[in-house]
């Protein structure tokens, strides 16, 4: 009887070599770079009017903290490969139509989701849906540099400065501090205090929202617990912003120390700002005790049998990624957008920047001394913060009538786009009564000038009209989009091709205009309101003062509507 074979002569099956790291051939980098220049220009915009909003000013965070959640995950590139290339395709073609709708409508921000969709399909195409999951976290946190549509931001934060409001002025009268608080503005011994100023910098909702949203991230909380987190940083910042107002109001009485201005008042944010995120890693470790349950004694578990060695799978290689029919499609993109060359090279810093500098050389002479029954009496000059709600700069032109009746025409800039001066009223304590819009002719801007006129009324018998008309550093009327707004805007950017694309590399370079909308505003205030004859009178002091200082603004840039 033969002998059995020792256990070492049992020939063993040889292990399948693992694959090389696969390198990044010319045609990924080819689609890499064509597919950047297709989304960087109106990318660019983007951020620089994410940057002229306060309340975004901590977007170069967000990028950071992607880049941190994604830092694992570049190693897994080089071995993934995708089994099927329709996911990454249905990606990239959804993203393509995005960034083509994007580029004719002149969206930065609809260029901004075709480029999250651009982002999501390289890894689809790459790895497959396990590389995209490892990629999930950052990819979700990229959106917080979309603002949602319609404005609900800024309602969200107006929301928010209300219940301040609400709530400072109860603690100041629990702490027997005499004020008056008049929408969101609070008045005490004489001086104001706008809510808005001391709701927003480093302490406002979506800073704190976006650190929180890291950490949701970062740390694979359960959905239940990063809900109540998200909620959670919305109560403590209404804290925060309680508390900074009573402290600034209390303060300011009590012990005569300014902690509105600086330094005090940066310092003030920083420590409350440090307060609100200690208040929220205390709420988790709350949510982490709550949810614990006591661990049980499970039998001892079976190690699952290794699977066999397999090769990897190929099928799909690298999917839409390096495809030259996307590369070309991208590519024809980036060749339509030379019409924004000037706006992308010429990028200029939004706050003081060069087309500030000579708005700001509009004098009292800029207005006529007498307009029908009004008598021009003198101009003032302010300058705010940047991104102030009312304006960086405002050139304020003060007429009188007769009968004691005043005015106050006023062009104030830059805003990044449409400004609603409605709500700034509202905010500051007056209520809105009637508002209605007329269309003002412009014969040089091809188009009437869309404009806004409503009366208020405030506490204390103040009764105000109010009319205000915007438009862009070319003259043209700007207002907010809505769908009948996309067929012109088409129409402009398709204006290019017909007659200013030879022009575009002589204009590179210069100071781009985008995002620079001045608005012209008349406010008449007064014991009583307005009769039909004196409202008439208003109104034609605000066409001529606009037609004006429209023309003025014009010249300035260098050149016609």
């Amino acid at each position: 009887m033969a002998a059995e074979p020792s256990i070492l002569e049992v020939p063993v099956a040889a292990p399948v070599p693992a694959a090389a790291p696969a390198k990044p051939s010319r045609r990924v980098l080819i689609a890499a770079a064509v597919l950047l220049a297709a989304h960087l220009p109106l990318v660019v915009v983007h951020g620089r009017l994410l940057w002229a909003r306060p309340h975004y000013q901590f977007f170069p965070l967000v990028l950071a903290g992607a880049a941190v959640l994604l830092w694992p995950v570049p190693p897994a590139f080089r071995t993934a490969r995708s089994r099927s290339a329709v996911p990454g395709a249905v990606f990239v073609a959804v993203s393509w139509t995005m960034l083509a709708v994007a580029v004719f409508l002149d969206s930065p921000w609809l260029a901004m989701i075709s480029a999250l969709g651009a982002l999501a399909a390289v890894p689809l195409g790459v790895g497959g849906w396990p590389l995209f999951r490892r990629c999930l976290p950052a990819w979700l946190y990229l959106f917080l540099l979309v603002p949602p549509p319609f404005g609900l931001d800024a309602r969200l934060v107006g929301a928010l400065q209300s219940v301040t409001s609400w709530w400072s002025s109860r603690l100041l009268d629990l702490a027997g501090t005499f004020h008056m608080m008049a929408g969101n503005v609070l008045e005490i011994a004489g001086k104001r205090y706008f809510v808005e100023e001391a709701c927003s910098g480093i302490h406002s909702l979506l800073s704190v929202l976006a650190c929180t949203a890291f950490y949701v991230l970062w740390a694979r909380a359960h959905w239940l617990r990063a809900v109540l987190l998200v909620l959670a940083a919305a109560f403590w910042v209404v804290v925060n912003n309680v508390a900074r107002v009573f402290l600034i109001a209390f303060v300011g009485t009590r012990f005569h120390t300014d902690l509105s201005a600086d330094p005090q008042h940066t310092v003030l944010g920083f420590a409350l700002f440090g307060l609100t995120l200690g208040l929220l890693a205390s709420t988790d470790r709350l949510l982490v005790f709550l949810g614990s349950r006591p661990r049980k004694q499970l039998p001892g578990r079976v190690q699952p049998r290794a699977a066999p060695n397999e090769p990897p799978a190929a099928a799909g290689g690298r999917g839409w990624v390096g495809a030259w029919p996307a590369t070309a499609a991208y590519a024809a993109l980036t060749f339509v957008q030379l019409g924004a060359l000037p706006d992308f090279l010429g990028l200029a810093e939004y706050s003081g920047s060069q087309l500030s500098g000579r708005f700001n050389a509009l004098e009292a002479g800029a207005l006529p001394e007498r307009i029908g029954p009004w008598q021009r009496r003198g101009q003032d000059v302010e300058k705010r913060d940047s991104g102030d709600a009312f304006g960086e700069y405002s050139r304020i032109w003060r007429y009188q009538a007769g009968g004691g009746l005043s005015a106050l025409v006023s062009l104030d800039f830059p805003f990044p786009v449409f400004h609603n001066l409605r709500i700034c009223y509202t905010n500051s304590g007056w209520d809105l009564q009637e508002s209605h819009e007329f269309d003002h002719p412009l014969p040089d801007a091809g188009g009437p000038q869309p404009c806004v006129t409503f009366t208020m009324e405030r506490p204390v018998a103040r009764y105000g009209n109010v009319w205000f008309g915007e438009f862009d550093a070319h003259g043209q009327p700007v207002r907010p989009i809505t769908a009948s707004e996309l067929i012109p805007r088409l129409q402009r950017r398709l204006q290019f091709w017909e007659h200013d694309w030879p022009t575009v590399l002589r204009r590179a370079g210069s100071v781009s205009e985008r995002g620079c909308v001045l608005q012209v505003q008349l406010v008449v205030e007064r014991l009583a309101p307005l009769s039909e004859p004196e409202r008439r009178e208003a109104q034609k002091l605000f066409e001529t003062a606009f037609d004006s200082l429209r023309r003025q603004c014009v010249a300035l840039t260098g050149g016609p509507p």
